[in-house]
C-alpha cells in the first residue's frame, strides 16, 4: 500500500468461463471488507451500512 507503506494480500477467486476457445462469461470475487481494512476505510464503510 503506497499510503501507509504496508504490505497486504487479499484473497480472490476469478471465475472464467471458456466456450469453443472464447471467453463467455468472467466473475471476480474478492474481500471487499478485507479491502476497505487494508486502506483504514472499514469504519466508514460499517457507517455507511447504519
Amino acid at each position: 500500500m503506497t499510503t501507509t507503506g504496508r504490505a497486504f494480500r487479499i484473497p480472490g477467486l476469478l471465475v472464467i468461463r471458456v466456450r469453443s476457445g472464447r471467453i463467455v462469461h468472467v466473475r471476480d470475487y474478492m474481500d471487499g471488507l478485507g479491502v476497505a481494512h487494508v486502506m483504514d476505510r472499514l469504519t466508514a464503510v460499517v457507517d455507511s451500512l447504519r
